[in-house]
Order: C-alpha cells, then structure tokens, then sequence
C-alpha cells in the first residue's frame, strides 16, 4: 500500500562498498556480518614484491591516507544497528544507570480481558489501512548552503516505563486513587463533560472566520488563546497544564497552508512535536533524510530518520525562514496506527512517548516548546495530552490524578479535546497499566520479573477489566462520531 512515506515495495540495489541503498524510507537495515561489510570481497594480493614473500613496497603518504579511509570505512560499515532501530528490546539511558525495555506484544488495549470481551473491542481499534513506519536509520548530511543550526539533532528521549531495582515511591498514592475509582460513575462522569458547551459565535470568530483553514467545521478553537502570528490565522492553541510550562495542541495544517504551519513552530521555538496520525494522508515536511522543501518563505530540511518501532518513528527537521542565518530543529515524533476516536493499540506506545513529552518539559531550554499535533487536534491530541497530566501527577507531584478535571481543564481550552468514551475510559486503562508496570521490577539473568506490591498488581488487573467490559457495554450501545 501507497502511504506517507512512499511505497514499501521498492527495489534495492548495491553500491561498490557493499552497503544497499533505497529509493524509500521504508528498508529495514540489515546488521553486517562481522569481518566487514555485507558483500565486501577479501583484498587480493598486490602484483608487486609481496606477492612472492620479499617483503612489502613502501607505502606512500597516498597511499597511507586511502588504506586508513578504508579502515574508517569499514569499522564505520560493520557497526552493530541502534538500539532505535531494532524490532527488539531497547536499550535506554537514565541518569545513573542502563535498562532494557521490552515491547509489550501488539494486542489491543483489552490485553487482560479474556474470551468475548478481547474478541469484541478490537473493532473499536481497526488497523485496516494504516500505513508503516520506516526501519532504518539515515543519518542526515547538511546540505551545501544550508544555514547554521542553533543546536545539534536530537537524540531519542529518555523514558522507563518499568519500575526500577527500589520501591517505587508511588505506591501509596496509585492504592489511595485505585481504592476510590467507582467504575459505575465514569460514564456519568463523561456525559457531563460532553455536556458543555460554548458559543461559537462569540468566543471563536477567528476560527469561524477562516473555514478553508480549517480540517473541519465541526471542531472549533477559541479565540482566547489562538496563537497569535500577525495577520496569518493558525489552528494552534496555546494550552494551560500542569506539567511545567504551557503545550500547544494544533491541528496539522490544510494543504497550502504549511508555510504559516512551520513559521508559527519557528515564532514559539517549537523543538518538540508529537504526530498523533491513523491513515489520514500527512504531508508537510519531508519524509527522507537529507530531502528539502520550500514553503512559500521557509525552508524545512530533514537531517534525520529514526525508527523506533512499528509504531513510532522519528524526524529532526530543521526549520529556517529564507533569509535568516539561524535555524531550529524540531524534533517530530510519529505515533501511527492511530485511529480516529481511538488509543494506541499497545499502551506502553502512548505511555512511553507521554513521559517522553514531561521529560522534554523538564529538561528543555525555557525558551522551547512542544506541540501535539493530530489531523483535527482534539481527540487523539486532548487525550495524549491529558494522559501525560495523569500520569505526571502519580508519578512526580505524588498526587491522586482526578481525569475528570484533567480532561475538563483541556476541553475549556480546545473544544473536543478527548472526544470519545473509548478515549475518556482509555485514560484509566491506561494509567493503571503504567501502575502496573511501576510495581513490576525488571527481569535480572535468568529471574522472571517480580512484584514489589502484589495488591496494587492484582488491583490494577481487576480494575482493567470493569473498565474494559464497561468500554465494551458503551460500543455496544451506540455508534462513535469523529474526533
């Protein structure tokens, strides 16, 4: 299938140093055999003196600099894949120490539910259709003209989602909030928040005013904290959260359009992007490393692509208007396989690059900032959001996240932000997987995981599938609209 990043089926072919190369992003790199590079030839025997045991010719300073090429060369070729690009555990850097991480197996966000439920819920979360990630890793080169960058490109970021070697010190706070959630009020909890309302005449004339700038009509924003770029209009919306400075949630940008898109992203010092896409068509930036492309008066530049999984992928695009000697580079996450009115299909994928975001919020210069993008920037957008709140608040603040609040603090400021049940139920689910995960210390040698506290464990494991039949109760009952 054709999708964003070109077509899959796309021949190889082999250059003179053995290494393959591709008309798409989309091949997976195969690891070298040791020894040197795959389809390298043993050196043959010089013609001269050496060849009969009477000693080897002086070398040349030439010929010096071409045999230490060729080392370079071939130390550089044989170098075992990233971590990044491997369909396997990750290694990933924390402070003090190096853990391994293993993806959980591609099942829906039912995973504990045995029997009819499992079977049932998956058409809630379709993958028909959705398009592929790249599986390699192409290092971007600068481009001949290309203006100086303020900073380097960007690395994976640093997140665990398994608990660590000591107590997890959330502990107390994750049994207070399990204890206290009554799964017969969550449906309550949600029609009330579809309950609000707000007058879109008066509170969104901007938004109103410029309909073939919008991804639909039916998702409006508010004038209040629209991001203002002189006299260009912007679907972008400045967010108040609890998570260390304000995220902007945006819708991406209608075609022709991208110009206003990136020179918002330039304006605010938007390093961190997280694209929230299923099959919907993205099409603003360049998909290969070392591709351009010109929008009106700015220049995006892909420097690189990162797999990560079959999910999540990585670009570091530089932005820079024309004319200007400086630019930034954004660093745009991917989350595919997304579906309108959905969650991720593993859960650990929204879990993990949501700590991903707090942990840019944490560490990242005062002067940057990030932005969750989805084709309408409010479903998919308000829960990644949202989710990242939650679990910010378990984790860091040691405080019982109330989701209702979360959510309805998010909504006041994009309208439709978190815009199903299925999403709105999703953000227990999915808090109590990472509780469950935190209380699970890691696997060491030939020992199988253990239990730092068995009660939160079982706990979390009993409140997933009231939640999870409850989800199922709802799809039953009625059809979701889009979000």
């Amino acid at each position: 299938m054709n999708n964003i990043l070109g077509n899959k089926n796309t021949k190889r072919s082999k250059k003179k140093d053995g290494k393959f190369t591709s008309n798409t992003a989309t091949d997976l790199v195969e690891a070298p055999k040791p020894g040197g590079a795959k389809g390298s030839k043993k050196p043959k025997p010089s013609k001269g003196n050496d060849d009969r045991g009477r000693g080897e010719p002086e070398m040349t300073a030439q010929s010096k600099k071409t045999k230490k090429a060729k080392k370079v060369r071939q130390k550089r070729d044989t170098k075992a894949p990233s971590p990044a690009m491997s369909p396997r555990s990750r290694e990933m850097l924390s402070d003090n120490k190096k853990t391994t991480v293993e993806d959980d197996p591609a099942v829906p966000i039912t995973t504990s539910v045995a029997g009819a439920v499992t079977s049932t819920i998956p058409a809630l979360m379709s993958t028909e259709n959705a398009f592929q990630p790249p599986k390699d890793l192409i290092s971007g080169r600068k481009p001949k003209g290309a203006p100086n960058l303020s900073g380097s490109v960007p690395l994976s970021h640093k997140s665990s989602l398994t608990g660590g070697a000591d107590k997890w010190v959330g502990e107390a706070v994750a049994k207070n909030w399990m204890d206290s959630i009554d799964t017969a009020e969550v449906k309550k909890e949600y029609d009330k928040l579809q309950s609000q309302k707000i007058d879109v005449e008066k509170d969104c004339k901007t938004w109103k005013s410029n309909p073939k700038f919008n991804q639909s009509e039916d998702f409006p924003a508010l004038d209040s904290n629209l991001v203002k770029l002189g006299k260009d209009y912007v679907n972008i919306s400045l967010v108040d959260v609890p998570l260390g400075r304000n995220v902007h949630l945006g819708q991406a940008p209608v075609t022709n359009t991208e110009e206003t898109f990136w020179k918002a992203v330039f304006d605010k010092r938007i390093t961190h992007i997280d694209l929230l896409v299923g099959d919907e068509t993205i099409e603003f930036f360049p998909k290969k490393a070392e591709d351009y492309t010109n929008y009106g008066q700015m220049w995006i530049n892909n420097r690189r692509v990162e797999y990560v999984n079959d999910d999540v992928y990585r670009f570091a695009i530089e932005v820079v208007p024309h004319g200007c000697s400086n630019s930034i580079i954004c660093n745009v996450t991917v989350i595919s396989n997304w579906k309108v009115d959905t969650v991720p299909l593993k859960q650990a994928i929204a879990i993990k690059e949501a700590l991903g975001l707090n942990y840019f919020l944490l560490k990242a210069p005062a002067d940057e900032h990030a932005m969750i993008v989805s084709p309408r920037g409010a479903g998919r957008a308000g829960y990644f959001l949202a989710l990242a709140v939650a679990v910010n608040t378990i984790d860091t603040k040691l405080a019982e996240p109330c989701i209702a609040d979360i959510v309805k603090s998010i909504r006041s400021q994009r309208p439709r932000a978190v815009d199903s049940f299925c999403q709105y139920c999703s953000l227990y689910i999915s808090l109590l997987y990472f509780i469950k995960k935190k209380v699970t210390k890691p696997a060491e040698g030939d020992k199988k995981p253990t239990l730092s506290n068995k009660y939160i464990y079982k706990k979390s494991v009993e409140l997933t599938k009231q939640f999870t039949v409850l989800l199922l109760e709802a799809s039953q009952q009625s059809v979701m609209g889009p979000g």
